[in-house]
């Protein structure tokens, strides 16, 4: 069911500039601002941005199976505290 959203001309520059920053649109960046807010998402796409500009460059990058075994350590530890 469609909703309308009416939202303020800053928010909506703001919104459009986020967008850009994300090479994505208004529309694709909406959901993400509702859920989070404009200052974390706009960290967020900062911090991906400045990630890819660094890997493009060849900054120093870690295999994909040593990042999923730091993010299962880091959510196996969650859960054991969770569970205690």
């Amino acid at each position: 069911m469609p909703v309308t959203l009416q939202i303020t001309e800053a928010q909506a520059d703001r919104l459009a500039r986020l967008a850009a920053e994300a090479g994505s649109t208004p529309e694709a960046m909406l959901p993400y601002v509702l859920e989070d807010g404009f200052d974390f998402t706009e960290a967020t796409i900062r911090k991906i941005n400045a990630a890819i500009t660094e890997a493009d460059a060849g900054g120093e990058m870690i295999p994909h199976e040593e990042a999923m075994a730091r993010l299962d350590a880091v959510i196996e530890a969650h859960a054991a505290k969770k569970a205690a």
